[in-house]
């Protein structure tokens, strides 16, 4: 059943048990009703756009700090590859920092 004829139950429902003509006065009141609920919700719509608004701006600065940071681990991780093969394992004793031609062994 929609609203409207439950509002006419309920004003037929006063008119018989108190004689008072309210139906006007109910639909008025749904109609308030309505409203203060839609401008809840509006004023609720507003507050999650603002907030998005301010999550997708935090969002791009995450995003460029984590750029950011991934560019200097790859420059880190570029300096140890240097180091690392400038300091191969050695063929005749496997240590590191020299090659066979300056093994002490």
């Amino acid at each position: 059943m929609d609203t409207f004829n439950k509002l006419k139950q309920i004003s037929k429902l006063e008119k018989e048990l108190f004689n008072e003509d309210n139906q006007d006065k109910n639909y008025i009141k749904y109609i308030n009703y309505i409203n203060h609920t839609n401008g809840e919700l509006i004023d609720k719509i507003n507050y999650l756009e603002k907030n998005e608004v301010v999550l997708k701006e935090t969002i791009k600065q995450i995003n460029m700090e984590r750029e950011e940071l991934q560019e200097k681990l790859d420059n880190i991780n570029r300096k140890i590859d240097k180091k690392v093969k400038k300091c191969g394992k050695c063929s005749k004793c496997g240590e590191t920092g020299h090659n066979s031609r300056t093994c002490s062994k």
